[in-house]
């Protein structure tokens, strides 16, 4: 068994946990969950943006010059 087996292992180990802990939550903690959950997928979105983070930076940077030349 290599760590891919065992990381599949966990993997389904935790989402057998979690689904039986939704089954005992009521309608407003389920809501809750899903409000989570759409957070954790929005925050995951936001960090894809972080790699390149230096891009947006450089141009951000040119934005901002060229907007002190139209200023003047």
């Amino acid at each position: 068994m290599d760590e891919s087996d065992i990381e599949e292992l966990q993997n389904a180990e935790i989402k057998e946990l979690i689904t039986q802990n939704l089954e005992t939550l009521n309608e407003n903690q389920l809501i809750e969950v899903a409000d989570f959950i759409a957070f954790l997928k929005f925050r995951s979105q936001r960090t894809g943006l972080g790699k390149n983070g230096s891009k947006l930076t450089a141009l951000d940077d040119e934005f901002a010059e060229e907007d002190e030349l139209f200023a003047e």
